[in-house]
């Protein structure tokens, strides 16, 4: 089996190239994992038998040695303003170095009239590698359970409640390592899931409510959900994550609040990897540390 190419494999937040190239380590594949820079986490990588090589998005070069050679790269790039150009010299490599096919790392939502920059620069991604030729699978997950942690575990810590301007409106959200389960099974049998996209959600829909409901079960206090005006979180937001963060979400819950983020749920996860996506409660039993 020629090797799978890993982009993200030392990731933090969501973490789907990790969570892809542990599996796919796990089940025998031959990884090629690049990583922005060497530290401890490729270090923890490199000892489970992946390849390390260290490139830049953006270097054409270094991105096209990665590429030699390989059969399969995922793709799963900081959504930051020059996305669009690491989408290119990815989508050039692979199609120069006959890559079977690419994993792209999307979002759900890509045609949605409401979008966030970073939604906008994913769709148009989508069509760059669509263009290059390389068959590709394109994965648009709902928003990531994730996000539950890195938004609202300060405020669930500190004053037991999730503060956010969402309404009573019903979202899904799936688990990021549901996600890579996905793109590891289209990786180790892409003649088997072809290409085009993929609705990834997790099993059922729900209210900020019931997460704050489902997370006192956990935690075993009181919990609750706080709807704030738009402007006002937006104002308090910016006191603590980055601009085009909040610049995300802020468009985020905007569809959230028209009830455009009550996607499926799908059995695309299920189907692909012939288990259930995972539930809420089980996220919050993973991630118990970040909230108690």
């Amino acid at each position: 089996m020629k090797p799978v190419l890993v982009t993200g494999a030392t990731g933090k937040v969501g973490g789907t190239g990790r969570h892809l190239a542990q599996m796919l380590l796990e089940r025998g594949a031959p990884v090629r994992a690049v990583v922005h820079k060497e530290d401890e986490r490729s270090q923890v990588l490199a000892k489970a038998g992946a390849e390390i090589v260290c490139a830049d998005f953006l270097d054409e070069d270094a991105i096209r040695c990665a590429m030699e050679g390989v059969g399969v790269a995922y793709f799963c790039a900081p959504v930051f303003d020059v996305l669009l150009r690491a989408t290119t010299v990815f989508a050039l490599c692979a199609r120069d170095c006959g890559v079977e096919r690419i994993i792209n790392l999307s979002q759900w939502g890509t045609k949605d009239p409401i979008l966030s920059e970073a939604t906008r620069l994913h769709r148009l991604g989508e069509m760059i590698f669509d263009w290059a030729g390389t068959p590709t699978s394109h994965l648009r997950p709902a928003m990531f359970m994730e996000q539950l942690v890195m938004v609202f575990s300060t405020g669930v810590r500190t004053k037991s409640t999730l503060v956010a301007p969402f309404n009573d409106e019903r979202v899904n959200m799936i688990a990021a390592v549901d996600v890579s389960r996905v793109a590891a099974e289209i990786a180790l049998d892409p003649k088997r899931h072809g290409p085009g996209p993929y609705e990834l959600t997790g099993p059922a829909n729900f209210t900020l409510h019931d997460v704050a409901s489902t997370l006192a079960a956990e935690l075993g206090r009181p919990v609750k959900y706080v709807n704030v005006d738009p402007v006002a979180w937006k104002k308090g937001a910016l006191e603590w994550m980055p601009p085009h963060l909040a610049g995300h979400l802020e468009k985020l819950y905007e569809k959230g609040r028209l009830g455009r983020l009550n996607y499926g749920p799908t059995p695309v996860v299920h189907a692909v990897t012939g288990k259930p996506p995972t539930t809420l409660k089980e996220f919050f039993r993973e991630h118990r540390a970040p909230f108690a």
